[in-house]
């Protein structure tokens, strides 16, 4: 695996060893298993940075943990991951980790999986707008009316039949 990867120092290849030891890949199949996932992750992980415009960017490891935790504790879709990039842009004009990871920790809370639901939640928020907006608001009155020429002969005086 790490000769495939370009990387054949012995201390990589220690560290490898033992990191895997510590995660329980014991067995051939496990290794294939855990390569597979790895690589998926990473290639989602590109997909992400592509898409916020960091194209040949080397991943912090703090971005690299926020990251994980979009895609595999929350379990979000790249779609999704896109979705909350798209608003966070939308809202500030720019692309910040920590804006994106408090909209999908909020998704997350709000049981939000799918770009529907998504969609339904933005759905349910404008028509609450739009129901707070004839309900006890300012708005709310009725329009008086004035007889412009009237007030116009009584602001100059004319009103007055002298």
């Amino acid at each position: 695996y790490c000769a495939s990867k370009g990387k054949t120092d012995s201390r990589y290849i220690e560290k490898v060893a033992l990191s895997w030891f510590d995660l329980k890949v014991i067995s051939v199949e496990d290794a294939q298993q855990f390569i597979k996932k790895h690589e998926d992750k990473w290639i989602n992980i590109r997909k992400i940075l592509n898409y916020l415009g960091m194209k040949d960017a080397e991943v912090m490891k703090p971005q690299e943990v926020i990251l994980d935790k979009w895609l595999n504790t929350f379990n979000f879709s790249v779609e999704i991951i896109q979705k909350a990039s798209d608003v966070c842009f939308q809202r500030i004009n720019k692309s910040d980790f920590k804006y994106i990871d408090g909209i999908l920790t909020s998704w997350s809370k709000e049981g939000i999986k799918t770009l529907q639901d998504v969609a339904n939640k933005d759905y349910k928020k404008s028509a609450s707008k739009k129901s707070n907006a004839n309900n006890g608001t300012f708005n709310n009155f009725e329009q008086r009316n004035y007889d412009y020429e009237d007030l116009e002969k009584k602001l100059l005086g004319w009103d007055n039949n002298d």
